[in-house]
């Protein structure tokens, strides 16, 4: 497998394609400044499928909307084209203009445009990106996550590898695949394709995730879906994760108050009403999962 030409390392030691042109620019600052004023959130989706509820936009959004809603900021910036892939329930974008072309997937939280040769005149080569969180190994050596594209004909994979403190090396986090050969043809989805992926074995918990761009640290409230949490649907259930991946539950007040804190402090909303938020989700995903075809019993 060929990796790409002109590389440079960053600071957290991860290998990434070096461009240099202004469509580039554009695209990398409306990237990274998405994933710090947009939050990723799997909650308000059921509000959305439910309900008749506004959610506050400070919330954020899932990753398909964090995708459409990066790309139309891309547009009001630059003229290109856009083209949208997905893997059923997940969805990545190529921004095209003057022959550059770049995927960008705010939800995998990469820090810099991948180049990517949409034509079959590449067959097989691998890029790489500088990815959130960014974290220590126990040396205290800067490790950080990155996203590589790997393609391969018309089949690309994103592979997004998140540096493990505990065990001191990489893992992989996240795995999609999309085909360049069947892009998205109708977006937004139809409803009932919504409401059923809503309740894939795949959604195993319910959170919300941010970054702040003052000290670059994600942190996470998170509702796991497990047959007992669902079955009583409490406050004790949720926990709180930081940017190295510890998880503080409702038992440790001290660590899940501060965690949660921080992150209510970045959505500009009260304590509560971002826990309430949650558990009200998690009440309507509960409510509903029986009732839209393919809802897990």
């Amino acid at each position: 497998m060929l990796l790409q030409e002109n590389i440079l390392r960053t600071n957290y030691g991860i290998a990434q394609r070096r461009e240099d042109n202004e469509f580039y620019e554009i695209v990398k600052s409306a990237l990274q400044e998405h994933i710090y004023s947009v939050p990723y959130n799997s909650v308000s989706q059921f509000y959305d499928a439910f309900t008749t509820t506004k959610v506050n936009p400070r919330y954020g959004m899932s990753c398909i909307w964090q995708t459409d809603d990066l790309c139309k900021k891309i547009l009001e910036l630059t003229d290109c084209k856009i083209t949208y892939y997905n893997d059923m329930r997940h969805m990545a974008a190529i921004c095209e203009k003057d022959g550059c072309q770049y995927l960008v997937d705010p939800y995998l939280l990469h820090l810099t445009p991948i180049a990517i040769d949409k034509t079959h005149s590449v067959t097989t080569c691998t890029s790489l990106s500088e990815a959130f969180p960014l974290r220590q190994d126990l040396l205290d050596e800067n490790s950080g996550s990155f996203l590589e594209v790997r393609k391969k004909g018309s089949m690309v994979k994103l592979c997004y590898f998140r540096f493990d403190p505990k065990i001191s090396r990489h893992k992989l986090f996240r795995y999609f695949v999309l085909d360049l050969d069947n892009p998205v043809k109708n977006f937004p989805p139809d409803k009932a394709l919504v409401e059923k992926l809503l309740f894939h074995a795949e959604q195993n918990n319910l959170s919300i995730r941010v970054v702040s761009k003052q000290d670059r640290q994600i942190r996470e409230l998170v509702y796991p879906l497990s047959a007992e949490s669902i079955a009583n649907v409490s406050r004790h259930y949720l926990f709180a994760r930081d940017n190295a991946g510890f998880v503080y539950t409702s038992d440790n007040q001290a660590g899940f108050r501060r965690m949660s804190q921080k992150i209510s402090y970045q959505l500009a909303v009260q304590e509560n009403e971002i826990i309430e938020f949650i558990l009200e989700g998690v009440g309507l995903y509960v409510m509903n999962r029986t009732l839209v075809k393919g809802g897990q019993q």
